[in-house]
């Protein structure tokens, strides 16, 4: 069914991905494509600042808080989200984008802080105000998230206007970078890749034996672990900063696989037919595999992390953007079908991934190789663009599930 004036805003609160899943691909386009200008002469100067955070803060910020705005609602079973809360979370994601293109870190700063504290909100006050049914065990991973987030983000400017010690500088710096995205990707991820995998472990459920209070307990015991983890992924940072790298590195691999291997995620590959499920398994194996490359390779951790934000993150977010684009599209059937749009994907990304580290080797075409990696990257999301814009704009009136059974908003 076509969007119309009449329902284009009703549309928009109960699904704000769809605004903020396009938003977030072209702010993706002007953070890779700062290299490829630089490399035609488009630009005269580079800045390593605006590509990390604008790629960590405003890309992934904006994919993140589409995903959340539109599925806690549906997870908790409570209301929508509300247009002062999608206007203030969309512009302060766009306020951040200008305070960075124009250099004023300190604002884009505060601005990251008010985006994490209002997602925060936006998930208290659906989970809790409003006492619906309870979260996913895996969801303590958010507020984790939100709190190593603003921590990381008072940690790194206080560093910067020299309050704090300059080895803070950097423990800053990986936690608001690193430290909330590994949350919520352990968070979501934890709670969605096994569905969307086939290998969805039912440990929490009602059967004969098990009281509500028995399961109330197994619930807390899991929330605990997970809060476990957390602290031990928050003290991660702390000793890279102190230049326990190595330590630091090894904590941080053994979390992130310890998650994925308990809820289902790693390491067997997906039971669910279709490429978006390959995707999906691939990128959660590079997070993992990532992290381990580097406890063996500390010294070149600018380099590997990109097998984490590259070949991890990014390909994730083309997987899981396409499941819901193309399922509230009411398309989820041409899941189980080729994409060639997901070939492509896989491709570019992939290359994107091989001239990233390659051009760490080769320092006199440093930049040269990175507008190749660049260019690769811009040719995935501008695939995925192709692919998911049409479905943007439609809305069925009811929703197919992954059993085949309707959802009708």
């Amino acid at each position: 069914m076509p969007l119309n004036s009449k329902r284009t805003l009703t549309v928009i609160l109960n699904e704000p991905y769809r605004i903020f899943f396009p938003l977030g691909m072209i702010i993706g386009l002007v953070g890779i494509g700062h290299w490829l200008f630089y490399s035609l002469g488009l630009r005269s100067t580079y800045s390593v600042y605006f590509h990390s955070f604008l790629q960590m803060h405003v890309f992934l910020g904006c994919f993140v808080a589409g995903f959340l705005l539109t599925s806690i609602p549906r997870f908790s079973g409570a209301r929508h989200a509300t247009l002062p809360e999608v206007l203030a979370i969309l512009l302060l994601l766009l306020i951040q984008l200008v305070f960075l293109s124009t250099g004023v870190w300190l604002g884009a700063a505060l601005c990251y802080i008010a985006f994490l504290l209002s997602m925060g909100c936006f998930i208290v006050v659906r989970f809790r105000k409003e006492k619906v049914r309870e979260e996913p065990t895996e969801f303590v991973w958010i507020p984790m998230g939100i709190f190593h987030g603003i921590t990381g983000t008072i940690i790194y400017a206080a560093a910067r206007l020299r309050w704090a010690p300059a080895w803070m500088l950097e423990v800053g710096e990986e936690m608001t970078e690193l430290g909330f995205i590994f949350c919520v990707v352990l968070g979501i991820g934890g709670f969605l890749a096994p569905r969307l995998l086939g290998r969805q472990k039912l440990l929490v459920r009602p059967i004969e034996g098990h009281s509500l209070e028995k399961i109330s307990k197994i619930r807390r015991r899991r929330m605990a672990v997970h809060l476990m983890a957390g602290l031990i992924l928050f003290v991660s940072f702390w000793l890279e900063g102190l230049e326990a790298r190595v330590l630091s590195f090894t904590l941080r691999a053994l979390v992130i696989t310890a998650e994925f291997v308990w809820t289902g995620s790693l390491p067997f590959p997906p039971r669910t037919e279709g490429a978006h499920a390959k995707l999906l398994w691939l990128s959660i194996w590079m997070v993992a595999a990532g992290s381990w490359v580097l406890v063996f390779f500390p010294d070149q951790e600018k380099t590997m992390l990109h097998i984490i934000f590259i070949g991890g993150f990014s390909l994730m977010i083309f997987s899981v953007a396409t499941v819901v684009v193309l399922s509230h599209a009411g398309e989820a059937a041409r899941l189980h079908h080729r994409i060639w749009t997901l070939r492509v994907v896989l491709v570019a990304v992939l290359s994107a991934l091989t001239c990233r580290i390659i051009a760490s080797y080769f320092p006199e075409q440093y930049f040269s190789i990175l507008a190749h990696a660049s260019a690769f990257w811009i040719l995935a999301a501008i695939s995925w663009l192709i692919l998911a814009v049409p479905k943007l704009l439609t809305v069925p009136g009811s929703i197919p599930t992954e059993d085949g059974s309707c959802h009708t908003d």
